[in-house]
Protein backbone atom coordinates (compact mmCIF):
# COMPACT_ATOMS: atom_id res chain seq x y z
CA UNK A 1 0.00 0.00 0.00
CA UNK A 2 1.31 3.38 -1.32
CA UNK A 3 0.61 6.58 -0.22
CA UNK A 4 2.12 10.09 -1.67
CA UNK A 5 1.69 13.10 0.91
CA UNK A 6 3.51 15.63 1.68
CA UNK A 7 5.11 16.84 5.36
CA UNK A 8 3.21 19.92 6.36
CA UNK A 9 6.34 21.48 8.00
CA UNK A 10 9.76 20.85 8.29
CA UNK A 11 12.85 22.48 10.26
CA UNK A 12 16.32 22.43 11.01
CA UNK A 13 18.40 24.97 13.09
CA UNK A 14 21.96 24.45 12.87
CA UNK A 15 25.34 25.54 14.36
CA UNK A 16 28.44 24.88 12.72
CA UNK A 17 31.95 25.97 14.21
CA UNK A 18 34.72 25.48 11.92
CA UNK A 19 38.62 25.10 13.34
CA UNK A 20 41.62 25.24 10.84
CA UNK A 21 44.30 23.72 12.24
CA UNK A 22 48.10 23.67 11.04
CA UNK A 23 51.77 22.65 12.48
CA UNK A 24 54.68 23.42 10.29
CA UNK A 25 54.57 22.26 6.75
CA UNK A 26 53.55 18.86 7.57
CA UNK A 27 50.30 18.54 8.91
CA UNK A 28 46.78 20.71 7.87
CA UNK A 29 43.22 19.85 8.96
CA UNK A 30 39.48 21.69 9.31
CA UNK A 31 37.73 20.46 12.12
CA UNK A 32 33.94 21.00 11.93
CA UNK A 33 31.48 20.46 14.78
CA UNK A 34 27.88 21.09 14.03
CA UNK A 35 24.69 20.63 16.33
CA UNK A 36 21.02 20.75 14.28
CA UNK A 37 17.47 20.31 15.36
CA UNK A 38 15.32 19.04 12.77
CA UNK A 39 11.72 18.61 13.01
CA UNK A 40 9.02 17.41 10.97
CA UNK A 41 5.37 17.46 11.28
CA UNK A 42 2.49 16.09 8.92
CA UNK A 43 -1.64 16.01 9.82
CA UNK A 44 -2.48 13.42 8.28
CA UNK A 45 -0.42 10.15 7.39
CA UNK A 46 -3.29 7.07 6.92
CA UNK A 47 -5.21 8.87 9.21
CA UNK A 48 -2.66 9.58 11.79
CA UNK A 49 -0.62 12.72 12.48
CA UNK A 50 3.38 13.55 13.97
CA UNK A 51 5.50 15.80 15.03
CA UNK A 52 9.20 14.75 15.24
CA UNK A 53 12.48 16.95 16.06
CA UNK A 54 15.65 15.72 17.44
CA UNK A 55 19.27 17.17 17.97
CA UNK A 56 22.17 15.85 16.31
CA UNK A 57 25.41 16.69 16.15
CA UNK A 58 28.22 15.77 14.05
CA UNK A 59 32.01 15.90 13.52
CA UNK A 60 34.18 16.06 10.47
CA UNK A 61 37.88 15.92 10.82
CA UNK A 62 39.66 16.68 7.61
CA UNK A 63 43.97 15.94 8.26
CA UNK A 64 46.50 15.80 5.62
CA UNK A 65 49.75 14.97 6.75
CA UNK A 66 52.93 15.78 4.20
CA UNK A 67 55.83 13.72 4.40
CA UNK A 68 58.22 14.88 1.51
CA UNK A 69 57.86 18.15 -0.53
CA UNK A 70 60.36 16.69 -3.29
CA UNK A 71 58.64 14.33 -4.45
CA UNK A 72 55.41 15.49 -2.71
CA UNK A 73 53.91 12.58 -0.83
CA UNK A 74 51.17 13.02 1.62
CA UNK A 75 48.44 10.57 3.47
CA UNK A 76 45.05 12.00 3.72
CA UNK A 77 43.02 10.94 6.92
CA UNK A 78 39.17 11.71 6.81
CA UNK A 79 36.93 10.89 9.71
CA UNK A 80 33.25 11.53 10.31
CA UNK A 81 30.82 10.83 13.14
CA UNK A 82 27.00 11.66 13.83
CA UNK A 83 24.82 10.63 16.74
CA UNK A 84 21.35 9.19 16.24
CA UNK A 85 18.83 11.97 14.13
CA UNK A 86 15.62 11.61 12.18
CA UNK A 87 14.49 12.13 9.25
CA UNK A 88 10.79 12.33 8.89
CA UNK A 89 9.52 9.13 10.36
CA UNK A 90 13.02 7.10 10.20
CA UNK A 91 15.03 7.02 13.30
CA UNK A 92 18.97 6.76 11.65
CA UNK A 93 21.32 4.97 14.46
CA UNK A 94 24.90 6.11 15.11
CA UNK A 95 27.14 6.65 11.93
CA UNK A 96 30.97 6.99 11.54
CA UNK A 97 33.09 6.49 8.48
CA UNK A 98 37.10 6.63 8.08
CA UNK A 99 38.71 7.36 4.80
CA UNK A 100 42.22 7.62 4.35
CA UNK A 101 43.93 8.65 0.69
CA UNK A 102 47.99 8.08 -0.01
CA UNK A 103 49.84 10.53 -2.69
CA UNK A 104 52.85 10.54 -4.75
CA UNK A 105 53.56 13.33 -6.88
CA UNK A 106 56.79 12.94 -8.97
CA UNK A 107 58.46 13.81 -12.40
CA UNK A 108 58.33 17.04 -11.80
CA UNK A 109 54.52 16.97 -9.84
CA UNK A 110 53.52 16.23 -13.62
CA UNK A 111 52.63 12.45 -12.27
CA UNK A 112 50.78 11.60 -9.62
CA UNK A 113 49.93 8.28 -8.34
CA UNK A 114 47.23 8.25 -5.29
CA UNK A 115 46.19 5.08 -3.23
CA UNK A 116 42.47 5.75 -1.50
CA UNK A 117 40.20 3.83 0.70
CA UNK A 118 36.75 5.20 1.59
CA UNK A 119 34.63 3.60 4.59
CA UNK A 120 37.40 1.35 5.79
CA UNK A 121 34.85 -0.36 8.45
CA UNK A 122 31.93 -0.12 6.55
CA UNK A 123 30.41 1.79 9.20
CA UNK A 124 29.60 4.59 6.81
CA UNK A 125 25.52 3.81 6.80
CA UNK A 126 23.45 4.07 9.23
CA UNK A 127 20.92 1.25 10.32
CA UNK A 128 17.03 2.97 9.39
CA UNK A 129 14.22 2.10 11.66
CA UNK A 130 10.52 3.03 11.52
CA UNK A 131 8.02 2.68 14.73
CA UNK A 132 4.82 4.38 14.22
CA UNK A 133 1.53 2.80 14.99
CA UNK A 134 1.64 -0.26 13.64
CA UNK A 135 4.33 0.47 10.73
CA UNK A 136 7.75 -1.35 11.34
CA UNK A 137 10.17 -1.13 9.00
CA UNK A 138 14.22 -1.60 9.20
CA UNK A 139 16.93 -0.65 6.40
CA UNK A 140 20.11 -1.91 6.82
CA UNK A 141 22.68 -1.12 3.97
CA UNK A 142 25.61 -1.42 6.48
CA UNK A 143 28.04 -3.80 4.41
CA UNK A 144 30.06 -3.78 1.05
CA UNK A 145 30.14 -0.11 1.13
CA UNK A 146 34.19 -0.29 1.12
CA UNK A 147 36.25 0.83 -1.59
CA UNK A 148 39.40 1.17 -3.09
CA UNK A 149 40.73 3.42 -5.66
CA UNK A 150 44.32 3.31 -6.80
CA UNK A 151 44.80 6.32 -9.89
CA UNK A 152 47.55 7.48 -12.00
CA UNK A 153 47.53 11.39 -13.58
CA UNK A 154 50.15 12.86 -15.54
CA UNK A 155 49.98 16.46 -16.63
CA UNK A 156 51.98 17.38 -20.27
CA UNK A 157 53.87 19.62 -20.09
CA UNK A 158 52.57 21.51 -22.94
CA UNK A 159 49.01 21.52 -21.81
CA UNK A 160 47.41 24.83 -22.09
CA UNK A 161 44.22 25.16 -20.96
CA UNK A 162 41.45 26.58 -22.85
CA UNK A 163 38.93 28.91 -21.86
CA UNK A 164 35.10 28.60 -23.15
CA UNK A 165 34.21 32.24 -23.20
CA UNK A 166 31.19 33.76 -22.81
CA UNK A 167 28.13 31.85 -23.19
CA UNK A 168 25.37 33.06 -25.42
CA UNK A 169 22.52 33.83 -23.37
CA UNK A 170 19.83 35.97 -25.63
CA UNK A 171 17.73 33.18 -26.54
CA UNK A 172 16.78 32.64 -23.40
CA UNK A 173 14.95 35.76 -23.15
CA UNK A 174 17.33 38.10 -20.73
Amino acid sequence: MSKNFNIDYTSSLQFTATVPVSIGKWYNANYVLTCYKDRYKSSDWYGYSFDRSKWATMLNLSNTFTFSRKPMVALDVNAFFRTPTIVGLWNYSRQWNLDAGLKCQFLKNHAVVALNVSDIFESGMPLLKEKFYTQRQTTDERFYRRSIFLSFTYKFRNFKEQNAGSVDTSRLGY
